[in-house]
């Protein structure tokens, strides 16, 4: 298992955002003083939304940083790639994986497959299901890999991350037969670039 916590954190971009990444490049600089780890900076394909994966040593690492001085000047810089800067829609959880993930995130696309336990099943059960899951599409052609992690935040939820070659629509059948009924899927698309 990865000892670290991965960051997830998504808004509803801007356009100059979608147009040019570039424009977080303070964002990413301020980051990379905060933390040794991998960080990752996208899109989503399906949304509009910038998508940023930040490795940290553990969860109260990143708590240091946003309670530290230096976190509002870094909310300063994130103002240009907010859709709406009076209302950014910012969303966040940590999560910990089975493997070190990095690879994934390094493939040309990345899926995000959230699998939240249903009423009644418990844990363990979905957790079972869900890890043959991951093995059955970790056998599919175009996959670079898959890693199973569960949100710090929300104990019944997974993420199965899944490197692919290529983007292909379709999928969300696929995964709800391999549900066995035990949780809840959503997908997630996101194409994403190395900043450390």
């Amino acid at each position: 298992m990865s000892s670290l916590s991965y960051e997830y954190v998504w808004w509803p971009a801007s356009e100059a955002y979608l147009k040019d990444q570039r424009i977080a490049d303070g964002v990413f600089a301020m980051l990379k003083t905060k933390t040794p780890h991998a960080i990752y900076g996208g899109i989503g394909l399906e949304k509009p939304y910038a998508r940023c994966i930040i490795a940290w040593d553990n969860t109260e690492a990143h708590n240091d940083f946003i309670r530290s001085s230096d976190y509002p000047v870094l909310g300063g810089r994130l103002v240009p790639s907010f859709a709406d800067p009076s209302n950014p829609g910012m969303g966040m959880f940590h999560a910990h994986y089975d493997s070190d993930p990095s690879a994934l995130f390094d493939a040309p696309f990345t899926e995000f497959v959230i699998a939240t336990v249903k009423t009644g099943v418990s844990v363990e059960e979905a957790r079972v299901v869900v890890e043959g899951m991951a093995k059955s599409v970790a056998g599919e052609d175009g996959v670079v890999g898959v890693s199973v992690g569960r949100v710090e935040e929300a104990p019944e939820r997974f993420v199965v991350l899944v490197g692919r070659q290529s983007h292909q629509a379709g999928s969300s059948q696929e995964y709800q037969a391999l549900t066995k009924g035990t949780v809840e899927v959503e997908f997630e698309w996101a194409t994403f670039a190395k900043k450390q």
